[in-house]
């Protein structure tokens, strides 16, 4: 299946391929477990008087775009603060943490973002972690040249409900903002919230596209999104 998403760059505004305006009343939609490609158009023009093929891409890029990703998620949570039990370094193959807060959806396998004594971050990832009566132990292998002192400062990261690796590069022209991303519909944590829970249907924050280029963030996008629920997870 595939969706065509038009957004209004200068608006904010959002629509669909017949040029129907999409709002939280009449979201874009996918189901759970289904791969959906989602060919996002960004444009400098959407005048409702005209069809769509007539309406203006947006090609005002101050810096080319390079890359691109989608992702969704019912919140916007990005990570969850904690800090080191105790001093940990390289060789070490596991580190033990106190959250500030007790943590909701913590991946089975994921990134910390560790923030060293100069300032500076280190993506560390791990593998795998356990729940104790006082915090957390999360699985890692710590770099060469790496040590953090008891209450070292970092962040768990919390994954979104689903996300693109990256975008389909035979079907995208980025400097004609044409972006088109093969999602699949399903992760641990949108298993946990579909297949546990008696709900029809969840209402994201969003669908977002994120554009960079040089490192640099050029453009968010973000439209209303919701993921429907299905009656069975088998398939033929």
């Amino acid at each position: 299946m595939k969706t065509v998403i038009y957004y209004n760059v200068t608006t904010g505004e959002a629509f669909d391929q017949e040029g129907t305006l999409r709002t939280q009343n009449n979201p874009f939609s996918a189901s759970y477990g289904e791969q959906r490609t989602f060919e996002w158009h960004l444009m400098a023009d959407t005048d409702s008087a005209k069809p769509v093929s007539e309406w203006l891409p947006w090609t005002e890029w101050d810096i080319t775009p390079q890359s691109a990703f989608s992702a969704a998620d019912d919140n916007f949570l990005a990570a969850y603060p904690a800090t080191l039990k105790e001093s940990a370094s390289a060789g070490a193959g596991a580190i033990s943490v106190t959250a500030n807060s007790a943590p909701q959806d913590i991946a089975p396998s994921g990134m910390l973002r560790i923030f060293r004594q100069d300032h500076s971050v280190l993506m560390l990832p791990y593998t795998a972690f356990n729940t104790t009566s006082d915090g957390m132990v999360f699985a890692v292998e710590i770099p060469e040249d790496e040590e953090f002192p008891e209450g070292t400062r970092l962040d768990i990261m919390e994954e979104p409900l689903v996300k693109t690796p990256e975008i389909s590069a035979e079907r995208s022209q980025p400097e004609q903002g044409i972006f088109s991303f093969d999602m699949q519909m399903n992760s641990w944590r949108l298993s946990e919230k579909m297949e546990y829970s008696d709900i029809d249907s969840l209402t994201a924050k969003g669908l977002e596209l994120c554009v960079s280029g040089e490192q640099t963030v050029l453009l968010r996008c973000r439209v209303p999104f919701l993921i429907k629920n299905v009656i069975s997870i088998y398939s033929v």
